[in-house]
């Protein structure tokens, strides 16, 4: 399937790391905080490309953990959801780095 055009500001860098983000919604009334994994496929400055098991929607805001392997930590960083593609069994997704 093919991607939409690029409008990216700064250019992606493969990354190919597993990442844990949070999602956060409302059941019953109650906020709700759910973690899942995704595959951070490659990454700027200003955002990078996710895949993962199930849907997200264009607007959906995630904190992701990004690895930062020289200091064995993570960085929450906020990233706004831009697209979503169904690919092969998954969904790629672009996310936007909210600053």
């Amino acid at each position: 399937m093919p991607h939409p055009p690029q409008k990216r500001l700064k250019a992606r860098k493969t990354f190919n790391e597993s990442i844990l983000f949070e999602m956060i919604g409302v059941e019953a009334n109650l906020l709700k905080n759910t973690y899942q994994k995704g595959l951070c496929l490659d990454i700027s400055e200003s955002g990078l490309g996710l895949r993962v098991k199930f849907a997200l929607k264009k607007g959906e805001v995630l904190k992701l953990f990004l690895p930062i392997k020289k200091v064995h930590t993570y960085l929450p960083v906020f990233a706004e959801v831009m697209w979503a593609n169904r690919s092969n069994g998954h969904f790629r997704m672009g996310l936007r780095i909210l600053q």
